[in-house]
């Protein structure tokens, strides 16, 4: 997947992958035509995830590319990704995501897209390691989650709400050094 930023953050190109995911997750609303021309940050919701967003496109911007692996699972995959962050020549900020690994598991109901959800429960998940934050306070892995709370059991399901684990921010904090 592909996607550029201008000087002012907007979208300024997203690839055939992004349309695709976008259908695939029946997110009409990240469709190209819906896109192109938005700020970046109209997308990214949580505030610690855009935080860290913003400071890698900073870092990019004064000449350090990035370079970090992110999960992006599937109900019934484990999805690795490298996301390469770089400067291009006229100034655009390219983001790309490529897949490193990829392995079946058992069906996750939480991750399926046409699962039903109550809007009014939100379950936290980081959106680089795809642990879920659960009532107990902690960060569990999805699997462990599904297996030991009622909580994925009752349909309707929460809502994911993607956010960042106190882990992955750490990390993420001190490859830019901030």
């Amino acid at each position: 997947m592909l996607y550029r930023i201008d000087a002012a953050d907007c979208l300024t190109v997203v690839n055939f992958t992004w349309m695709m995911h976008a259908k695939e997750q029946k997110a009409d609303e990240l469709l190209p035509e819906r896109v192109l021309g938005r700020k970046l940050w109209d997308f990214v919701h949580d505030a610690m995830v855009r935080e860290i967003y913003s400071c890698l496109v900073s870092h990019v911007r004064a000449g350090r590319p990035v370079h970090f692996l992110y999960r992006c699972d599937t109900a019934t995959k484990r999805r690795t990704f490298r996301m390469s962050i770089a400067l291009l020549p006229d100034g655009e900020v390219e983001f790309s995501s490529v897949p490193v690994a990829e392995e079946a598991r058992p069906s996750v109901s939480l991750l399926e897209c046409e699962a039903p959800r109550d809007e009014a429960r939100e379950l936290g998940m980081c959106s680089w390691c795809q642990r879920v934050l659960l009532p107990d306070g902690f960060w569990h892995s999805m699997e462990a989650a599904v297996q030991s709370t009622d909580l994925l059991r009752a349909t309707p399901l929460p809502r994911l709400a993607h956010t960042i684990c106190p882990e992955c921010t750490a990390r993420m904090q001190a490859q830019l050094g901030v």
